[in-house]
């Protein structure tokens, strides 16, 4: 019994290790099922929430205009806005794209990790966004 929570705890360890410090390894790219490579300006709105210590990608988020990011609350719940900073224009995480410093981060006030409620958040820049081919915001369907 003691050997099987030993190699859980194991297991553990290793899982919660590759999702705190993830390594980008182009051989995994069959773990997208049924996926493909996207092009250039294709999803323009996409943006990466990268780590202000390790350069490391976080989380991912949409541009809603050119201030603002929405993205989830349990990506930066109780955090400050230099732990982060924001990169868009790019297709991979290892190279490309433009950086831009936060400002501020609202996450909704009643989220809830425990129950998975109300997971959202915004992310103010403290720059605007310099739109492009590659940078858009997302549109929204306000009816």
């Amino acid at each position: 019994m003691a050997t099987t929570k030993l190699v859980i705890l194991a297991i553990l360890s290793t899982s919660f290790a590759s999702v705190i410090e993830p390594k980008i390894d182009p051989a995994l790219s069959w773990r997208i099922v049924g996926g493909s490579d996207a092009a250039p300006g294709q999803f323009p709105w996409q943006v990466s929430i990268r780590s202000s210590s390790t350069g490391g990608h976080n989380c991912g988020g949409s541009i809603l205009n050119s201030k603002w990011i929405l993205t989830a609350a349990h990506c930066v719940v109780n955090t400050s806005p230099s732990t982060w900073y924001i990169v868009v224009g790019s297709l991979t995480l290892s190279s490309g794209g433009n950086p831009y410093q936060i400002s501020r981060i609202i996450s909704h006030a009643d989220y809830n990790a425990a129950q998975i409620k109300n997971d959202v958040a915004v992310v103010e820049l403290e720059q605007e966004l310099e739109f492009s081919t590659t940078v858009q915001p997302i549109e929204l369907n306000l009816r």
